[in-house]
């Protein structure tokens, strides 16, 4: 059976240059006022195993909103996480004087013995600040801990990163439900950011990255993420590759990252919203507090 889908799974994706610059324009010009929220910016919270290529989207975006190469974020290879520290990234425009309205938080990949849901739960309700060494037991006891945080500094959507090639690694995918279900008790929107998709399908998707919505592998391993990881469906997966030989975001590359951001957003909103509407969930936060303690 042929890899190359006659019909691509996802219609009318911007993969033109023009195309890539109105989604990027929109994600970057989001602001939750305009929305009618009640807070100044969102936060998207990227985690992930060592080697899940969190840093690596961390730069891409960085890359996409500069119009230019970024390595804001360290990133590399090996068996350790790269990044130690909780991270916050605000973005600026080229150009601009202002940030974006939203941030990314960057986390420890996680190893077979590193942080649990449990400790995961303490940044989901904003209680730990910027630059949080995770390599220590995360409590109450952290330094800087903050018992009352306020809704602006919770996450308003976690995204799970998976790389290709670890999506059908059971401890890994074991890993990841740990995390999501901190999230879902929370009732914070969970999506998937589905890296490293052109070593996973070379022939296809690596010789020519508009292909990725015809890779009858590709999707089919989406399928599967979306079951193991427990999001809402194939539509929560989001195929993203990082910069590697490019010189710069490529309309592609942009094209891609910019879908799932924007989804993130979309997904963070509606978070925000029923939490201002629904008082209800400050009783639920407070006892999973006290069950993380």
């Amino acid at each position: 059976m042929t890899n190359l889908l006659e019909q691509p799974w996802v219609k009318d994706f911007p993969w033109s240059q023009e195309g890539s610059k109105q989604i990027a324009s929109k994600v970057f010009a989001y602001d939750p006022k305009e929305a009618g929220l009640p807070i100044e910016k969102l936060n998207l919270l990227l985690c992930g195993g060592v080697g899940a290529g969190k840093s690596s989207i961390v730069s891409l975006i960085d890359s996409v909103c500069k119009g230019r190469t970024s390595a804001i974020a360290v990133h590399g290879t090996g068996s350790s996480s790269v990044t130690t520290n909780l991270t916050k990234y605000k973005m600026k425009p080229t150009g601009s004087k202002k940030n974006v309205k939203w941030q990314l938080w960057d986390t420890m990949g996680w190893g077979s013995d590193d942080y649990k849901g449990g400790e995961l739960a303490f940044i989901l309700d904003g209680n730990l600040p910027h630059g949080c060494d995770q390599r220590q037991r995360l409590s109450t006891k952290t330094a800087n801990f903050k018992i009352k945080p306020s809704l602006e500094e919770e996450v308003h959507c976690v995204c799970l990163v998976v790389p290709s090639n670890a999506a059908t690694d059971e401890k890994y995918m074991a890993r990841l439900q740990e995390m999501r279900q901190a999230a879902l008790e929370r009732r914070i929107p969970t999506v998937v950011f589905l890296t490293k998709i052109d070593t996973y399908d070379p022939d296809l998707v690596g010789k020519d990255l508009t292909k990725t919505f015809h890779s009858q592998k590709l999707l089919e391993l989406c399928k599967a993420v979306a079951i193991k990881a427990g999001v809402g469906g194939q539509k929560d997966v989001f195929p993203i590759k990082s910069m590697t030989d490019e010189t710069g975001p490529t309309p592609a590359l942009q094209a891609l990252v910019c879908s799932a951001l924007q989804k993130a957003l979309y997904y963070a909103e509606d978070y925000v919203s029923n939490r201002v509407n629904d008082h209800s969930d400050d009783d639920i936060k407070s006892e999973l507090y006290h069950q993380s303690d």
